[in-house]
């Protein structure tokens, strides 16, 4: 076999030469020459010759075949990491920190228990079942774990806690810190998922602003001197927390008896604080009535992008929502027809703003979508009445959830006039309004983001 290939290599070299020209064409040397000075050197790595023993992959020894060995061995190298690509594609995706998601379970508390339910109702499950008062549940951005408050009994201090979104692994990540006497209790939740803002006091007092990470390390108070810090809220970008202010121990009932009422931002680590709501009682004041207690507090809420703060502000009874820039440089105030406008929240891509327009007595509430220029006002289910309780979008931004009057469900209510799909979450046992004025907690939800 091997003499019949020299053969034929000797005849096509013959015949070769006898068709070739006898030199080369002009300039064709110097031209060979200047391109090759020009051509960078391939590294060795690039050279498929260097890969067949690295992968196992046998050289062909016939002479003119050897051009399908390389070939099937760029092949085998090329199909490997194609099937590496498509291994780390099929992995589960984390939803982005901010803007719409995929919904998933709602978490709520009911009975003293942390419970998720699937949005339509269905698959109910207690996550926690100690004899405890957990309450407060706050799903984190990446949707895959939930921090909660708990405390054994009136009196006793009360703890946050984080635990995986299947009730797995619960863990204390405040320790022995003595946080009795907490009226708003809601953590906030960084946009990386890995800390949590909260604050803790009285109202009527002083509420301090924490910082704590995930895994109970960090724990350390934000921001000090005479300034009230209450109902935290982070950033997009995670360098700043939005939170009510008001001075420690002035009475924020007569409005505008405190001049440091308003919207603030201060950094995790306590710098960079400043005033961003500057219109009188920006934010609103801190007690049920005006805007704030067990029932009606909320935060301000950042729009997707960061660049502004939404809130109420206003004397009691008479709140209007404002839109503020964080940088300071605008404040404007959303025309609506006269009412008392308060807990405000964007959508999660921040072309809507839901909001409740409470009523004279203060026990119900209707529930509006608006613009944030004010235009395209319309009312939820028709009007109809429900708690004064925090509103929350669905992640996709189809639906906005509320309490009814009773607190014995949550209503989920499409965003949109033509839209379809309401369902009611049955609470039970239903919420004890006198239980939680006396506990001190808040009556809260959460609905879990998942990537699409």
């Amino acid at each position: 076999m091997i003499q019949q290939d020299d053969d034929l290599e000797r005849r096509l070299t013959a015949w070769l030469r006898a068709d070739a020209p006898d030199g080369e064409p002009p300039g064709l040397l110097r031209a060979v020459a200047s391109r090759t000075a020009r051509t960078r050197r391939r590294p060795g790595w690039a050279i498929a010759a260097q890969w067949a023993p690295a992968i196992g992959i046998p050289v062909p020894r016939l002479r003119y075949a050897s051009h399908v060995g390389w070939l099937i061995a760029i092949l085998a190298v090329v199909l490997t990491i194609a099937a590496g690509l498509l291994a780390v594609g099929s992995l589960p995706r984390l939803p982005a920190p901010v803007g719409p998601a995929r919904a998933g379970l709602i978490a709520f508390d009911s009975g003293g228990d942390i419970v998720v339910v699937n949005p339509d109702g269905s698959d109910r499950r207690n996550l926690t079942s100690s004899p405890a008062l957990e309450t407060s549940p706050s799903f984190s951005p990446d949707g895959t774990t939930i921090a909660y408050w708990t405390k054994v009994a009136e009196g006793l201090p009360a703890s946050l806690w984080v635990m995986n979104a299947d009730g797995s692994d619960p863990h204390d990540v405040t320790g022995s810190t003595d946080f009795s006497g907490n009226e708003n209790i809601q953590a906030a939740w960084s946009p990386d998922s890995r800390r949590l803002a909260f604050s803790v006091g009285d109202y009527y007092s002083s509420s301090r602003l924490y910082v704590v990470g995930a895994d109970g390390t960090g724990l350390h108070e934000v921001g000090g001197g005479s300034l009230s810090r209450s109902d935290p809220a982070w950033s997009p970008d995670g360098s700043l927390i939005a939170f009510r202010g008001h001075t420690i121990g002035l009475l924020p009932d007569a409005y505008p008896a405190d001049p440091a009422i308003g919207v603030y931002v201060i950094g995790p680590d306590g710098t960079r604080e400043r005033k961003v709501g500057h219109s009188k009682g920006a934010g609103g004041a801190p007690n049920f009535g005006g805007f704030g207690g067990p029932s009606a507090g909320t935060a301000p809420s950042w729009s997707p992008d960061g660049r502004s703060l939404l809130f109420a502000t206003g004397p009691s009874g008479h709140h209007v929502l404002a839109i503020a820039a964080v940088d300071g440089s605008s404040e404007r105030v959303i025309e609506l027809p006269a009412g008392d406008d308060l807990l405000p929240i964007f959508s999660p891509d921040g072309t809507r703003i839901a909001f409740i327009d409470l009523t004279a007595a203060g026990d119900q509430a209707t529930v509006f979508v608006v613009n944030p220029d004010g235009i395209g006002l319309w009312s939820l289910d028709g009007g109809t009445p429900i708690a004064p309780n925090p509103l929350f979008w669905s992640p996709d931004g189809r639906f906005v959830a509320t309490y009814a009057v009773d607190l014995a469900a949550i209503h989920l209510s499409p965003a949109d006039r033509n839209g379809t799909g309401a369902a009611v979450v049955r609470l039970w046992p239903p919420v004890v309004a006198g239980a939680l004025f006396a506990t001190g907690f808040a009556e809260r939800a959460s609905w879990q983001r998942l990537a699409p």
